[in-house]
């Protein structure tokens, strides 16, 4: 879903980098992930605005 390889994940985990930093840094994003659905801790995903 965000085109991190295998290195660079181990890399990013090991870094302790935070959520924000590692979806912005993200070098491809699936073009369909605006297709996720769902229910996290009881928020509708779908719903999320993406700023």
């Amino acid at each position: 879903m965000t085109g991190y390889s295998r290195e660079q994940l181990e890399v990013k985990l090991s870094n302790g980098v935070s959520y924000r930093e590692f979806f912005a840094d993200a070098p491809r994003m699936n073009p369909d992930c605006t297709r996720i659905k769902g229910v996290v801790c009881g928020i509708h995903v779908e719903t999320i605005e993406d700023p």
